[in-house]
């Protein structure tokens, strides 16, 4: 199922200098970048991932492409060709509902939920139903304020709110209404920023502080590696790798993974972690410039 998705996630809408309308100029950079190694220098490539689409359908202005873009990042492992993952995905359903009755559970979701905070499903639906109108009507009326921002820029044609409108005109309000431009808070925002951020604040909380490490082995060029230290007594801590761009191969959005877990049974045995991103990687020199909700 995972190989299947990656395949479809490596796949790319190659679109021409005249089909830029409406990108920022960091987000057209890094769909240059992208298209030269893909291999079609000149054009700009439309990666099919979150970090890709999201941008390109909240700022293009062409609904086509826009359309053209979710349509392929919505329809991944749904394509009946021999990545398609409809079979596959009922027979994980199958045996899940397997497992769970050997286990002496009515259903997958009662086993996986036991030991959370809801413990049950009945308790899992219930708080989902109680929240449900509240969501389905929020959604309404902001659909409303994007079709009657979209009927005045038509001049009174009426516009049925597609979703691959849905994050373009939610945009648009957003400047209107509170007049706020996401893309003006991105230069607020760079990435190597929230970087140095993030170890601050781990060195206030937990009195730590990253140093470059040397002679580390990586599995791609782009991963950088950190030593992670007590301040104090400069003690190792562990070892975390940053991995941040998309690239063919690797699965969309956004993760954190241990490939050593922290122990002290016999001995002291130190983590080694990984945060995992998926951004578009910029050209060289330039900073990458992420959303609020990125970042």
């Amino acid at each position: 199922f995972a190989n299947n998705l990656k395949h479809d996630e490596a796949q790319a809408t190659f679109i021409t200098k005249d089909d830029l309308a409406g990108l920022p100029e960091n987000f057209v950079a890094a769909l240059a970048s992208k298209a030269k190694d893909l291999g079609k220098d000149g054009m700009y490539a439309v990666q099919n991932t979150r970090s890709a689409m999201e941008p390109f359908t909240t700022y293009s202005t062409r609904r086509d492409l826009r359309e053209k873009v979710w349509t392929a990042y919505i329809m991944r492992g749904d394509n009946n060709d021999q990545w398609d993952n409809k079979k596959i995905g009922a027979q994980i359903l199958k045996l899940r509902a397997k497992r769970a009755k050997l286990y002496g559970y009515p259903t997958h979701a009662h086993w996986r939920l036991e030991h959370s905070m809801a413990q049950n499903a009945e308790r899992a639906m219930q708080l989902m139903e109680e929240v449900w109108p509240a969501a389905v009507q929020r959604v309404r009326d902001e659909v409303k304020d994007m079709a009657d921002l979209a009927k005045k820029e038509t001049k009174g044609v009426k516009t049925t709110i597609k979703p691959w409108d849905y994050r373009f005109y939610s945009e648009k309000v957003r400047k209107a209404k509170y007049d706020l431009d996401e893309n003006e808070v991105k230069n607020y925002l760079q990435l190597e920023k929230l970087r140095e951020g993030m170890f601050w604040v781990a060195g206030e909380l937990f009195n730590f502080k990253f140093e470059p490490a040397k002679d580390i082995p990586v599995y791609h060029p782009d991963v950088r590696v950190f030593e992670v230290k007590n301040k104090t007594t400069n003690a190792h801590v562990g070892l975390w790798y940053l991995d941040p761009y998309a690239r063919a191969g690797k699965r969309s959005g956004a993760w954190m993974n241990a490939y050593r877990n922290q122990e002290r049974f016999k001995g002291e045995v130190t983590t080694i972690v990984s945060n995992n991103s998926n951004f578009n990687k910029p050209k060289e020199g330039d900073p990458v410039l992420i959303s609020w909700t990125d970042a």
